[in-house]
C-alpha cells in the first residue's frame, strides 16, 4: 500500500530494505567505503540500463554533464556518504521515521529557495507529517515516565 507524502505516492516499501542493510553493513564495515561501493554499483546499474533504454550521443552527454555531475556529486555523493555515516548510529527503525519526511523537506526546499508557495492541503500534509514524527519519537519517553511514576507510587 503506497503511502502518501507531498510529492504524491510514494511506496515505504522500496526505502525499507536499503536502510536496514545499510544499518547492519554500517556497524560492521568502514562508512565511506560501504558510500563509495553503494555509489559505484548504483551507477554501473544506471549505466547499463541508460544503454539499453536510451540513445547515447556526445552532445546530448554534453549538455547534461552539469545536471549529472551535479545530481551525482551533491545528490549521490554527499547526501548518501552522510546517511551511510550517521545511520551507523542511529537505529534503522529511527532512520526510516527521519527519511519519511523527505517530502516536508523537499516542499520546505522548495518554498525557501525557489519560492514555491504549497498548498493549503500540502501545508496541512506537512503538519500532520510533522505531529505524527513528534508523537512517534516523543511518545515512548512520555510513557516510560509515566509508567516509573506509577510504579513510584
Amino acid at each position: 500500500m503506497p503511502a502518501y507524502h507531498v510529492g504524491g505516492p510514494k511506496p515505504v516499501a522500496r526505502a525499507r530494505p536499503k536502510l536496514m542493510l545499510v544499518g547492519r553493513f554500517a556497524l560492521r564495515h568502514d562508512t565511506l567505503m560501504l558510500a563509495i561501493a553503494q555509489f559505484v554499483t548504483c551507477g554501473l546499474a544506471c549505466l547499463a540500463v541508460g544503454l539499453v533504454v536510451e540513445p547515447i550521443s556526445l552532445a546530448v552527454i554534453a549538455r547534461a554533464a552539469p545536471t549529472i555531475a551535479y545530481g551525482g556529486a551533491l545528490s549521490v555523493g554527499v547526501a548518501y556518504t552522510i546517511q551511510v555515516v550517521a545511520q551507523k548510529y542511529a537505529a534503522p527503525s529511527h532512520a526510516a521515521v527521519i527519511f519519511s519526511m523527505e517530502g516536508v523537506f523537499a516542499a520546505l526546499a522548495g518554498w525557501l529557495v525557489l519560492g514555491e508557495m504549497p498548498s493549503t492541503r500540502a501545508l496541512l500534509g506537512c503538519a500532520l507529517m510533522l505531529a505524527g514524527l513528534i508523537v512517534c519519537q516523543v511518545m515512548p519517553g512520555w510513557r516510560r515516565g509515566r509508567d516509573r511514576v506509577s510504579q513510584a507510587s
